[in-house]
Order: structure tokens, then sequence, then C-alpha cells
């Protein structure tokens, strides 16, 4: 993976190989990272980020594409330049839907706005949802949506089984795990299990923390399998 140099500054850029970019944003505490997913005739944005910085101009400096946007999930630091894109996809899962259409509960939108600080955040983006398996042909790669009954609730995941990588979203966030109750708890980890033996020997591509980090992954097949 190497990191790229570019003029718009917030950005941090990465060249992940097989046509894949890393956009990676350190805000307070997060970091938070995009991927740009290119093959031959169409190309992927998964998540949007901040909504701090020029994410649409960087993505048309490194592909002339027009891309399809996804959203692995609805926080904040995932989907807040939505509105700059014309159509958003997302999991058809309820809470995910519940936060594109702005049924917040305050306690949520006060934990988002400590990442974004942007009053504009919260404007309504057109989105249309999408089922877990859809598969989207990119030429010379396809991808397909991986969302497990049990993890959903934290949204999807991209594999990409040609060449064997999966964009894991925050399916692996631990913090996120640690604040689920022991029921919940103890389904959702029963569901990485499920991942874990499926993607166990595939790279995989972080959405929060490091973007590539194989001890990290192999900590969570570890703790988790």
């Amino acid at each position: 993976m190497k990191e790229l140099k570019h003029e718009l500054g917030w950005f941090k850029l990465f060249d992940c190989t097989h046509n894949i970019y890393a956009i990676s944003e350190k805000y307070r505490d997060t970091i938070s990272t995009s991927y740009l997913i290119c093959g031959d005739n169409q190309s992927i944005l998964l998540d949007t980020g901040c909504g701090i910085g020029r994410m649409k101009k960087l993505i048309f400096s490194l592909t002339s594409t027009v891309p399809t946007v996804l959203n692995s999930h609805a926080c904040a630091n995932h989907s807040s330049a939505n509105k700059k894109f014309h159509l958003v996809h997302i999991l058809n899962e309820e809470h995910e839907i519940d936060y594109l259409t702005h049924n917040y509960p305050d306690e949520w939108i006060a934990s988002q706005k400590k990442l974004t600080e942007d009053d504009d955040t919260f404007l309504p983006a057109l989105f249309t949802t999408l089922p877990s398996g859809k598969k989207y042909d990119l030429g010379g790669k396809t991808l397909e949506v991986i969302a497990n009954d049990k993890t959903k609730v934290n949204g999807c995941m991209l594999a990409d089984r040609t060449n064997k990588i999966l964009f894991c979203g925050d399916i692996f966030d631990e913090t996120w795990i640690s604040n689920l109750n022991e029921d919940q708890k103890a389904e959702y980890i029963e569901g990485c299990k499920e991942i874990i033996d499926e993607f166990k020997d595939y790279i995989w591509f972080f959405s929060i923390g490091e973007v590539s980090n194989e001890a990290k992954k192999e900590s969570i097949i570890k703790k988790y399998a």
C-alpha cells in the first residue's frame, strides 16, 4: 500500500493495488476510511466520510467514471458527504433507513455532531436500498454486498471474490461491539464467527482504524472465531 500525494489537504490517500484507493480522515479520536473501487468500466465509492474536505473533487481526480455510492452504514463519519452525490445506496435495514430519513434519536445526533461540526450534515440525501447478495459488475471485477443476518444492524460489507478482498465496514468495530448488551453481543459475535469462517483467507480492508493490518485481522479472528 502506497501513500499518494494530492493537493486537497484534508485526506490521506493510499493506493491499495487492484485499482483500489483508500481515502482516510483523522478527526479527533476517529480515523475513518472510504474506498474508491475501480473496475474496467465502472467504480464504487464505499462511504462518503465526515463531510469535511472536497471528497467529490478527489474522487474525480482518480476516475473518469461516475461512481455508484454505497454507505457501509449510516454513521456520520461514513455518510456525511452523501449530500454531495446524486444518489446513495444503503442496506435495506431498519436502523440504516431511519438514519437516512432522519428519524435520529437526539443523543445520536449529539454524538455524531462531535465528529463533523457541520450544520448541514443532516440535510436529506436521495438514497435507495439494496439487499444482501446484490452484485455490482465493474468490469474485470464484481463486488457483492455481504450482510450477515446477525450483524447487519451495523451495516454491510463488500466482497471481491475474484481477488479475495473483503471491505469490512465497521462490522468488526470492537468499541461498537462492547456497547451491546449481553444478549445482543452474543448474537453479534456468532455472526462475526460466520463471517470469519467464510472470509478468513481474504485480505481485509477496514473502514475504521488502520486501513489494512494483518495483525489486527488475526487478533479479531483469535477473539471471535
